[in-house]
């Protein structure tokens, strides 16, 4: 999977020359609960309102294939990188 998409350009851009070799999931659980109540929260708003726009994904269906993404509240995925020193640190 490329690391910055051909048609983003910005600070990431340096990144063009980077492949994305694997992806590990990292999870703080407060933090995830917190996002679960809100998502929920922004399913109850966006309820029955139509011309929600819809963020398109240019992942691979099989990279994060644990995550189930919910279409009809635009969540997508943001991934980034660290290194191994920090894990612990975001967990």
């Amino acid at each position: 999977v490329e690391a910055c998409p051909k048609s983003h350009y910005g600070d990431c851009s340096r990144f063009r020359n980077v492949s994305i070799t694997g992806v590990q999931q990292i999870c703080n659980v407060r933090i995830w609960k917190d996002y679960e109540f809100r998502k929920e929260q922004v399913r109850k708003e966006l309820e029955g309102r139509e011309a929600v726009p819809i963020v398109a994904s240019n992942l691979p269906p099989l990279v994060c294939k644990w995550a189930h993404l919910d279409r009809k509240i635009n969540e997508i995925l943001l991934l980034h990188g660290t290194t191994q020193d920090k894990i612990d640190q975001i967990a």
